[in-house]
């Protein structure tokens, strides 16, 4: 294969080039002429979203989903979010938005009569 072996002519003048200017002070010129002559040794690394972070991308985290379902003025019965998002998002961002301070539980008592 062509290209393995253009790379490992590369990594040896890169090795060789670096041992010959390593000690004249010329890092900046070296690193600019090692890129030039070996570009594939050069790893680009980047973010993507996994299929999970495109459904949050969508929909908004299991936190800001509790939080707005939540209304701005009042409050909501516990039961509402976990009908309406499910247990398992409910009971997970839960944990998140209240250590954030979004969200808060009161207790009451309902008494008829």
């Amino acid at each position: 294969n062509a290209s393995v072996s253009t790379s490992k002519i590369c990594g040896s003048v890169c090795s060789f080039l670096i041992a010959c200017y390593k000690d004249e002070g010329m890092k900046t010129y070296n690193f600019h002429f090692l890129s030039a002559i070996a570009p594939w040794d050069i790893t680009r690394k980047t973010w993507v979203l996994t299929e999970e972070g495109k459904k949050y991308a969508a929909q908004g985290s299991p936190e800001v989903q509790l939080f707005l379902a939540v209304p701005e003025e009042g409050s909501i019965s516990v039961l509402e979010p976990k009908k309406k998002l499910g247990e398992s998002i409910v009971s997970f961002a839960w944990k998140y938005a209240k250590e954030n301070k979004w969200v808060d539980m009161e207790k009451s008592n309902s008494q008829g009569g």
